[in-house]
């Protein structure tokens, strides 16, 4: 299986499925997440934490938590939240800049909910605004949260790539991710925005090739 940045997580959880399990041999994984609300925090507030060390900034892509919006709206049920914060989102998309002040007032409840959730500042805010989400919302994010499931019985093997600089989803989720599957190799690189490659130094190149001839050697067994 090869699967690249949001689609991870649920790669991860279909091949642990008992149905899957033994029939999947590796999983090339490029750009992933463990945790899902370390990621909409990241994506939210800019801020990264490495496993038991201090929360980080970093500078995600603007974009990122209007896409988050426009992925969720679907499970609001008043039809007006649903319109003014898919305007909100297309606006915000377009501009980072643009003024969506005029729409915010108009929301209901739970469109109010969604709005306080992605204009969190801190990580504190993040975690106790999603609790205040719609319980549909709240269910789809716990249901792509890998770092919720045991992931020892997974057999696949793990190859892991991720940029230290993505933009989207931080490179310490996949050091998450290394930490707990049982089989997991991780590659680090600096020159890659997420899933684009570009101004690659010559050991990330070597790095990288690593990792590709890790995953034929599995094929050709």
């Amino acid at each position: 299986m090869a699967a690249v940045s949001y689609a991870v997580g649920p790669a991860i959880l279909a091949a642990l499925k008992p149905d899957l399990r033994d029939r999947v041999n590796v999983i090339l994984a490029i750009g992933g997440y463990y945790d899902i609300l370390n990621v909409l925090t990241y994506v939210t507030t800019g801020q990264y934490q490495a496993p038991g060390g201090p929360w980080q900034k970093g500078k995600p892509n603007p974009y990122g938590k209007w896409v988050y919006v426009l992925s969720n709206v679907d499970q609001l049920k008043d039809p007006n939240d649903r319109r003014l914060l898919e305007t909100m989102a297309q606006r915000r998309i377009d501009d980072p800049g643009a003024p969506i002040e005029d729409l915010v007032g108009q929301l209901g409840p739970e469109g109010q909910s969604v709005y306080a959730f992605v204009t969190a500042t801190t990580p504190e805010e993040v975690a106790e605004r999603f609790k205040q989400l719609p319980p549909k919302v709240q269910e789809d994010i716990a249901g792509l949260d890998v770092s919720r499931h045991d992931l020892s019985p997974l057999a696949a093997k793990l190859i892991l790539v991720h940029g230290k600089e993505d933009p989207v989803i931080p490179y310490t989720e996949s050091i998450r991710l290394a930490r707990a599957a049982p089989h997991a190799q991780l590659t680090l690189v600096n020159g890659l925005s997420h899933v684009n490659l570009g101004g690659l130094a010559l050991n990330d190149l070597r790095l990288l090739g690593c990792a590709i001839d890790s995953l034929l050697a599995i094929r050709r067994r």
